[in-house]
């Protein structure tokens, strides 16, 4: 259980990672890079240890590599950066803990699995919790209201949800029968996603101005006090440069390549709910880096809200 939880310690540390960079690069900019790159660290590693995917296992599960590659990668992750850029990194991550309801749910829609009476007070609880979420707002969530209760990067925090629920039942089918490796289907959906990333910001996004240091560092850097940690091992003339080059490496090595890639190898230990009720610890970790590392404040709606739904979950698992 304890590699459980080391993994969502460096998915969580990868987030706030994120929440940095998307003060100087666009969500689907910023997107691109970092599953691309990823995707081909994991591509030359298959390419060094002679495991590529041969072209007609490809051509065989095309369809299922879609549909993994757009909902594990491409769309949760362009809904995760839009919310992690408007809301407070613990906040945005706190959606995540409905997983295992929408996996129910899923389960229930799907393959018609029973709802027991816990299970669905374990799930009123659940998005209990979130509501009582909803109702702290920051001035940019006030402004981006989509509906009176909820603001558009908290709908794109839930979509993320419910779409990467659905691509990991995917690949997890395909792990289990044995078709392809954690590696093998990491560097896939990386690489598609990554493209169809860079292409979507093309035609959506303005250029980020990645010559322009000055403008864009200055605005992660300046009174933030994991820079001040860095900048005092780190005596380098150019350090705010060196600084967001060691982010951007830290979140595709930790964030992709190493979390990813583990996630995907617990999926063919562990079932889907339980390790669905462990990455609850996700967004507590987050909250702790965010209030050492961002300057983020504690709020008492969030450690309400995981009250409410940690009681929710164990009254959906209690006899599991």
């Amino acid at each position: 259980m304890l590699e459980l939880f080391g993994v969502f310690a460096l998915l969580a540390s990868a987030i706030s990672t994120n929440k940095l960079i998307l003060y100087i690069l666009p969500p689907l900019f910023f997107v691109g890079i970092r599953m691309l790159l990823a995707g081909f660290i994991l591509i030359s590693y298959l390419i060094y240890s002679k495991q590529l995917v041969s072209r007609s296992v490809l051509k065989k599960h095309w369809f299922e590599l879609c549909i993994a590659t757009a909902c594990t990668t491409y769309a949760p992750s362009l809904l995760k950066a839009y919310a992690l850029q408007l809301l407070p990194s613990s906040k945005a991550a706190f959606f995540g803990t409905l997983d295992p309801f929408v996996t129910a749910l899923y389960a229930y829609l799907l393959w018609r699995e029973k709802l027991t009476i816990k299970k669905t007070i374990g799930m009123f609880f659940g998005f209990l919790g979130a509501c009582v979420l909803l109702t702290s707002r920051t001035c940019v969530e006030e402004q981006l209201r989509a509906l009176s209760f909820i603001s558009y990067p908290e709908l794109a925090a839930l979509g993320a949800v419910v779409i990467g629920r659905y691509g990991w039942i995917t690949v997890q089918r395909l792990l289990k029968n044995n078709i392809f490796s954690p590696v093998q289907i990491n560097s896939i959906t990386m690489v598609g996603s990554g493209v169809l990333s860079l292409l979507s910001s093309l035609c959506l996004e303005k250029s980020p101005e990645l010559f322009n240091p000055g403008l864009y560092y200055s605005k992660v850097c300046s009174e933030l006090s994991l820079y001040t940690f860095f900048n005092k091992f780190f005596y380098l003339n150019n350090s705010q440069v060196f600084f967001f080059v060691a982010l951007i490496a830290y979140t595709i090595l930790v964030g992709n390549v190493i979390s990813y890639t583990l996630y995907a190898t617990v999926l063919k230990r562990y079932t889907a709910t339980f390790i669905a009720l462990t990455s609850f610890s996700v967004p507590l970790f987050v909250q702790l880096y965010g209030w050492l590392f961002l300057q983020e404040q504690l709020s008492l709606y969030f450690f309400v809200a995981c009250l409410l739904t940690f009681i929710g979950l164990i009254l959906f698992y209690q006899k599991t």
